[in-house]
């Protein structure tokens, strides 16, 4: 009877603690008011704990999972980079090489992105979920044991309370006593180390959230570290493309602004007006240019002014022209460059010597012996007094070109009536047509009448052969002077034999690169690329027609255009 009465006793305090625990489970029972505040401060803060990890390292989790298809997307990207790249390579465009150093960094960073997407899974939240599922989960076993423990302790005080009240033998109420002493021991012992337990477990939380996230730091650390490199090594190849796209784009700029705009077949004075200089002392720079060099280097060039030019290189620098990109003109054939002072001429709205004089020019020659000076120059001078000052400053510059050509008449060949019977028919023109017979008569008295201003330049413009090219176009300013006042270098300032480029940006050429291997290579920056066009052309460059742009340079015309006479 003994053994069934310690086995009832036993059921009864089992069934006891059961209610308990199912009252505070349901609701309908707090716990037991001795249960220590810090103890369920401290279960709190473990739930909280737990809560707030897991949903931490889940999320890691879910963003590693997620940049999987972000860097599968960077990788077709990368190859759409190379792809084109090679494109370009195989077309020598140096942007080729610039998609291709770029589709190498989107490689690389993705090689970096993957690297910090495997620590931050491995580093982060896989060591956090291994504290959540360990460290943790002993923690809660342990909050298990404090609450049988303290449901425990609270039955056996009931079962005291109860046996009092039911007057029951004294024998029962003092075992119910010292079971209840015994629960109480029992219970105050769970309940120190589940507060030890506790403070354990928020300082090793502390401990593994501090290291975690100075992992995931280290982990962003060396990705960004590792990402500065790389671009550092690019940096200077994306400062050099940079600098040549903003020159393109300045270019690019200035050509849509004079989109629309001509300069050949425009009046000199609108030309001189547009570049904002006097029209009665100035000729447009382009002239002035053509004429400098002509005047420099195209005096000995045998058939100067006679031998044709390549028209389509003539139409590569017509576009260079109008879009005030930089010219070398000292690199170019002086064919080409007599070929742009006719074809400007001819282009003029009105020719240069004017429709209204034209009948002068003839009658003066037709009535006056043009060898004979002392009768011709006065007869002339009124002629010329008569022409705007812009045509009157470009007749006297183009005399003196033409004087000087025909002083080297030996060597050039061009006699100031060979050059009259190119350059006549383009500065002196009937405005209204002329018959048979006249056009005849005529063709002889209009290079006459230009021979005679040639022929007469010194008496005609007094001073011209001295003054017209005394200095440089453009000239630059004077040397800087030294605090004693002495200037820093005794040289004299030297031509500025290029066309003043619009924005100071554009790097310098050399003497030796002629427009055309410009146009190709892209002077105004550093890619290579062909000039844009006018809407309604069609451009090809010369190097794409397989022409030889060395021979440029010499007296003989390109081997694609053969050279004729007038």
């Amino acid at each position: 009877m003994t053994g069934v009465g310690a086995r009832l006793g036993q059921i009864n305090r089992a069934l006891g603690e059961a209610k308990l625990s199912f009252r505070e489970k349901i609701g309908d029972r707090q716990a037991h008011a001795e249960s220590a505040p810090l103890v369920r401060e401290g279960l709190e803060n473990l739930e909280s704990i737990r809560y707030n990890l897991k949903n931490i390292y889940k999320k890691g989790l879910r963003e590693c999972q997620l940049r999987a298809p972000v860097l599968e997307a960077n990788a077709v990207f990368t190859q759409s980079l190379a792809d084109y790249g090679l494109v370009l390579k195989d077309k020598n465009s140096d942007i080729g090489e610039l998609l291709t150093q770029m589709s190498e960094l989107h490689r690389a960073m993705a090689q970096l992105n993957s690297q910090l997407t495997q620590d931050i899974q491995e580093k982060f939240s896989g060591k956090i979920k291994i504290f959540v599922k360990g460290g943790l989960r002993k923690a809660r076993y342990t909050r298990a044991r404090y609450d049988k423990a303290r449901i425990s302790h609270e039955a056996a005080e009931n079962k005291v309370k109860l046996l009092k009240r039911s007057s029951s033998g004294e024998q029962k109420v003092q075992k119910a006593v010292e079971e209840e002493a015994e629960a109480k021991l029992l219970f105050e012992e769970v309940q120190s180390d589940t507060l030890t337990m506790l403070n354990d477990v928020q300082d090793q939380s502390d401990i593994e959230l501090i290291e975690r996230v100075c992992d995931n730091y280290d982990a962003y650390k060396e990705f960004f570290a590792r990402g500065n490199e790389l671009l550092g090594k690019l940096s200077p190849t994306i400062e050099k493309y940079r600098s040549s796209a903003k020159t393109l784009r300045e270019e690019f700029t200035r050509q849509a602004q004079h989109r629309g705009e001509q300069y050949f077949g425009v009046p000199i004075e609108d030309l001189v007006k547009r570049e904002n200089r006097d029209p009665a002392t100035h000729l447009p720079r382009v002239i002035e240019q053509l004429l400098w060099q002509l005047n420099t280097t195209g005096v000995s060039v045998e058939g100067i002014f006679r031998i044709s030019a390549n028209l389509t290189h003539m139409q590569e620098l017509k576009k260079l022209i109008l879009c005030e990109a930089p010219i070398n003109w000292p690199a170019e054939d002086p064919h080409v460059l007599a070929g742009l002072v006719k074809s400007f001429l001819r282009e003029l709205p009105e020719p240069l010597m004017l429709f209204s004089l034209y009948n002068k020019w003839v009658d003066v020659v037709r009535e006056t012996d043009p060898d004979n000076s002392e009768e011709i120059v006065p007869k002339l001078q009124p002629l010329i007094a008569s022409l705007p000052p812009t045509n009157r400053n470009m007749l006297k510059h183009l005399a003196v070109v033409m004087y000087n050509i025909a002083k080297n008449s030996e060597e050039n060949k061009m006699t100031s009536m060979n050059l009259s019977t190119c350059l006549g028919p383009n500065t002196l023109v009937s405005e209204t047509p002329l018959s048979g017979v006249q056009a005849m008569e005529h063709s002889q008295y209009v290079p006459l009448a230009l021979r005679c201003v040639i022929d007469n330049v010194e008496e005609l413009f007094p001073g011209a052969l001295q003054e017209c090219f005394a200095t440089p176009p453009e000239a630059k300013a004077p040397p800087p002077q030294h605090p004693e006042g002495n200037p820093v270098s005794s040289q004299s300032p030297q031509p500025d034999s290029t066309v003043t480029p619009a924005t100071p940006t554009t790097p310098p050429m050399t003497p030796s690169t002629p427009a055309t291997d410009r146009i190709e290579q892209v002077q105004f920056g550093f890619i290579k690329r062909r000039p844009m066009e006018p809407s309604g052309h069609t451009f090809t460059t010369t190097r794409e027609r397989g022409l030889n742009t060395s021979a440029s340079s010499t007296t003989t015309s390109s081997p694609t255009t053969p050279p004729t006479k007038l």
